[in-house]
């Protein structure tokens, strides 16, 4: 019996992925992370509990670009630089105000991984991911974003004893 593969999902181009990354505080990154490890599940059919991963993407980070690596067929000679950097990222958004701000380098390792998920493929070769345009989905999920922000900023700037 041959395997019916689902149809391709959409993926955002580069530009619209690093804006909902910044818009939405890196959440964005947490549902990029759960459809690559969905899709490496569906792929190789075994349960990789996507959801437990990408929540935990700091200890999976590695194991997601290897398979994607390997599933791509090309090596990444700057590969353990990346993870590291991931892993860096992540830490450094603990720092205090305004170093936080750092943490956005983390944003480098996924950009290449997400390059490299436009280019995965089913076992029978049709594509797995197409690069869609802005959608309303996108515009929901900077409202969201513009909300978090707008919060972040006033507890900022709000004095800590209002009188």
């Amino acid at each position: 019996m041959s395997q019916v593969n689902p149809p391709a999902e959409s993926l955002s181009s580069k530009g619209l992925f690093i804006l909902l990354n910044v818009g939405t505080m890196g959440l964005y990154s947490f549902w990029f992370m759960y459809k690559m490890w969905r899709y490496l599940g569906q792929r190789e059919q075994c349960s990789v509990l996507p959801i437990v991963r990408a929540a935990f993407s700091i200890f999976f980070f590695h194991d997601l670009a290897a398979s994607m690596s390997r599933l791509d067929g090309q090596a990444d000679p700057q590969q353990k630089s990346m993870n590291v950097l991931y892993v860096l990222g992540l830490l450094l958004s603990f720092l205090p105000d305004p170093f936080w701000w750092l943490s956005f380098v983390s944003l480098v390792p996924l950009v290449r991984l997400h390059a490299r998920a436009s280019n995965l493929r089913w076992t029978d070769g049709t594509a797995a991911f197409y690069t869609s345009r802005f959608a309303p989905r996108h515009a929901v999920l900077l409202l969201v974003g513009m909300v978090l922000w707008y919060a972040w900023w006033t507890m900022l700037v709000a004095p800590a004893y209002p009188y």
